[in-house]
């Protein structure tokens, strides 16, 4: 019986970082989606900038 409970307890907590390291992933992920489209709307922003001054 504390055998099984024990082997619960250690399935429960690898069980427990593979979710941790998957959320960090997730995160990691979305952070750098977040820096490229930040640094797209940059690029975009200024090319529209210099287009208008261009015009004027």
């Amino acid at each position: 019986m504390e055998e099984e409970k024990s082997e619960h307890m250690q399935k429960m907590k690898k069980m427990e970082m593979e979710m941790e390291e998957v959320f960090r992933m997730k995160v990691h992920e979305k952070k750098q989606k977040l820096q490229e489209s930040e640094a797209d709307l940059s690029r975009r922003h200024e090319a529209m900038k210099k287009k208008l001054e261009a015009e004027y």
